[in-house]
C-alpha cells in the first residue's frame, strides 16, 4: 500500500507530503486546488512520461518521492528486479523521480538507479489509476482476457498449458529452422565433412603432441644422453676408482672406529644408506645408457608427424588442444547430422507430439474460461444493475484467429492459432437500453458509463486483483447523488480488499470511508499555493455541508452532512 507520498515543485505544487492510512481515502477540494495534480505526480513516480512542464516555478528540478509497504510482490515485479540485480524481498520501497529543466529524469528505487521502462512495470503491479479520462485499459479487447483470467478459480490448467506451450514454439522453430535451413544445412555438413576426413587422416589424440616432442627432443639428443649417462655410471659405479669404491673403503674405516667407539652406530647405518642410494644411481644410470635408442626411423617417424600436426593447426588457427577438441566435436555430430532426411522426420514427431498435447490442455483452459465468463457475465450485470444500469446486459464473446501456417492446433475442426496465454480472444460486449443488441464497450459506452462498467468489472474481481492500491479520480463525473452513492458504496467494498484513494465532488461518496483529505488552494506573492489537510469528524460535517450546498452552509446542510456520514 501507498504509505506517504513527498511532493516538490511540481506544477502548482510547492511542498508537499501525505501520509496515507489502509481502507478508503476521499479527496475533496475546490476545482483547480490540485487534487488531480497530487495523483499525476504519483503518475511520475509509477513510470508516467515526464515533461519540463511538471517543472514548478520554485527552481530548476521536481522531485516526487512515493512509499510503499509491500505485502506481497508479483512475478512480474520480482522478474523486473532480479533483471537489475536488486534484491526482491522487501517490506517498505521508495521510489523517487527527478525531472530537470533540461527535459532529463531519472528514477530510482530505493536509491538504485533504474531505467524508467523498468520503474513503469514496477508502477503497474504497485497502483492502478482510474480518472474520468482514462478509462482506455477497459476500452480495449487486449486487456479483456487478463481481466477474465483473474476470475478463473485456479491457474494450475492455464500454468500448465503456459509450460507445454512454450516447449511446442521451441519444437517449432527448430522444424522450421530445420525446413527453411535444409541447403545451408547439408553445406555445413559438406565442409564439416571435409574437415573431419582431412583430421582424420592424421587422427589428433589428446596429449599426444606433447608426448611426441619429448620422444623427439630424446631422439635428437641421444648421442650427448649416452655420453652423459656413462660418465655418470662409469665415475659412480663402474670403475675401479669409481665414488662407489672410494666410499665403501670408507664405510670400512668407520666400522672400525664403531668398534672401538660405539656411539658412531647411528653414522654408520647413515653412511650404509649413502652407498645404497648411490649403488641405485649407478645401476640405473648404467642401464639407462644402454638402453638409449639410436633409430634413425623412428626419429624421421617422429618429425613426419609432428610437422603434419603443425601444419594442420596453423591451417585451422587453433592450438593442438582446441584442435583435437573440434576433432571430437566433428565426429558427433556427423554421426547424428548424416542422415538429414531422418532428422527432420523426428524432429516432426516430436512437434506433432507436444500439438497433440497442446490441443488437450488449451481445450480444458478454453472450456474454464467458458464456464468463469458465465458467472463472470452474470455478476457484473447484477454490479451494473446496482450502479444504476437497469437495462444493461453484459458477455464474454469468444472467437479464435485461423493459423496460415503449420503453427496451429485443432479446435472446433479448425485450425487455429496458440498463444502463450490460450487459443482465446475475448472481447467484453455490453447492452446499456432496451431493444438493442451486444457491441463492444467503445462503441456504446459514455463517459459515465464506462466509468461505472470499470467499477462493476473491478468489484467482482474485488478478492482476486493482486493490485494493492486502486485510485478512483473523478469517476463520479456525470453521475447524479442517488447513483453516485451506490457508487460510492461499491467503492467502499472494494476497500475491504485495496487501499482505495477517490477524488470526488459528491457529497454522497465523500461521506463514505475513514479517511478524508481536503485540497485547498491559497495565493501568496502572485502564487498559487496548494495545501492538504486530514479532516476529523467536525471538519468532515463542514466539508460534506459545504459540497451540499456550496458557501451557504446552513443547519439543514450541516444535519443532512452528518446523516449522510452517520448512514
Amino acid at each position: 500500500m501507498l504509505k506517504n507520498l513527498k511532493i516538490n515543485n511540481f506544477v502548482i505544487l510547492k511542498e508537499l507530503e501525505i501520509k496515507f492510512e489502509r481502507g478508503l481515502t476521499l479527496f475533496t477540494g475546490e476545482t483547480g486546488a490540485g487534487k488531480s495534480i497530487i495523483i499525476d505526480a504519483l503518475g511520475l513516480t509509477l513510470g508516467d512520461r515526464a515533461d519540463t512542464t511538471m517543472i514548478g516555478n520554485n527552481g530548476n528540478i521536481a522531485i516526487i518521492e512515493a512509499e510503499f509497504n509491500i505485502s506481497g510482490a508479483s512475478k512480474e515485479f520480482v522478474e523486473v528486479l532480479n533483471r537489475y540485480d536488486l534484491p526482491s524481498e522487501y517490506d517498505n520501497i521508495i521510489i523517487r523521480r527527478e525531472v530537470f529543466s533540461s527535459g532529463k529524469s531519472r528514477a530510482f528505487f530505493n536509491d538504485a538507479l533504474l531505467p524508467v521502462s523498468a520503474l513503469k512495470i514496477i508502477g503497474n503491479n504497485l497502483v492502478e489509476i482510474h480518472g474520468q479520462h482514462d478509462n482506455q485499459r477497459i476500452l480495449n479487447p487486449k486487456n479483456h482476457l487478463e481481466y477474465l483470467d483473474n476470475y478463473l478459480p485456479n491457474d494450475i490448467i492455464k500454468d500448465n498449458y503456459s509450460k507445454i506451450y512454450s516447449e511446442f514454439n521451441r519444437q517449432f522453430v527448430d522444424y522450421e529452422n530445420l525446413l527453411k535451413n535444409k541447403h545451408s544445412f547439408l553445406q555445413a555438413l559438406e565442409l564439416k565433412n571435409f574437415h573431419y576426413n582431412e583430421l582424420k587422416k592424421i587422427d589428433p589424440q589428446k596429449d599426444e603432441l606433447d608426448e611426441l616432442i619429448d620422444e623427439l627432443n630424446i631422439l635428437e639428443n641421444s648421442q650427448k644422453l649416452v655420453e652423459l649417462s656413462n660418465d655418470i655410471a662409469n665415475n659412480i659405479y663402474e670403475n675401479d676408482d669409481s665414488v662407489l669404491s672410494d666410499i665403501h673403503n670408507l664405510n670400512n674405516k668407520l666400522k672400525e672406529i664403531n668398534s672401538i667407539d660405539s656411539k658412531h652406530e647411528s653414522l654408520l647405518r647413515e653412511m650404509e644408506s649413502a652407498i645404497i642410494s648411490i649403488t641405485e644411481i649407478g645401476q640405473t644410470m648404467t642401464s639407462y645408457r644402454d638402453n638409449i635408442l639410436h633409430d634413425n626411423e623412428r626419429y624421421n617417424l617422429l618429425q613426419d608427424r609432428v610437422g603434419s600436426i603443425n601444419f594442420i593447426m596453423r591451417k585451422y588457427g587453433r592450438n593442438y588442444e582446441d584442435l583435437c577438441e573440434y576433432y571430437e566435436l566433428l565426429k558427433e555430430e556427423i554421426n547424428e547430422g548424416t542422415d538429414f532426411d531422418n532428422r527432420l522426420k523426428k524432429s516432426k514427431e516430436k512437434l506433432e507430439l507436444l500439438r497433440n498435447k497442446l490441443e488437450i490442455v488449451a481445450i480444458k483452459l478454453h472450456n474454464q474460461r467458458k464456464k468463469s465468463a458465465d458467472n463472470f457475465s452474470k455478476n457484473i450485470k447484477n454490479k451494473l444493475i446496482q450502479l444504476g444500469m437497469k437495462d444493461s446486459n453484459f458477455k464474454v464473446e469468444f472467437s479464435n484467429k485461423i493459423a496460415s501456417n503449420n503453427k496451429y492446433i485443432k479446435f472446433n475442426n479448425k485450425n487455429v492459432i496458440p498463444k502463450n496465454n490460450g487459443i482465446d480472444e475475448i472481447e467484453f460486449q455490453i447492452i446499456t437500453n432496451v431493444g438493442e443488441s451486444y457491441k463492444p464497450l467503445i462503441k456504446v459506452a459514455s463517459g459515465g458509463e464506462i466509468s461505472r462498467i470499470m467499477l462493476a468489472i473491478k468489484s467482482v474481481l474485488a478478492g482476486a486483483d493482486s493490485i494493492d492500491t486502486l485510485i478512483f479520480d473523478e469517476i463520479d463525473s456525470g453521475v447524479s447523488g442517488k447513483i453516485g452513492r451506490v457508487v460510492g458504496e461499491h467503492i467502499e467494498e472494494l476497500s475491504k480488499f485495496h487501499q482505495v484513494l477517490c477524488i470526488t465532488h459528491l457529497p454522497q461518496i465523500a461521506s463514505l470511508g475513514e479517511n478524508h483529505i481536503h485540497v485547498g488552494k491559497s495565493v501568496k506573492n502572485n502564487k498559487t499555493i496548494t495545501s492538504v489537510k486530514t479532516l476529523n469528524q467536525q471538519q468532515r460535517v463542514m466539508e460534506i455541508a459545504s459540497l451540499l450546498s456550496g458557501k451557504n452552509i446552513t443547519d439543514i446542510t450541516i444535519q443532512n452532512a452528518k446523516e449522510l456520514l452517520n448512514k
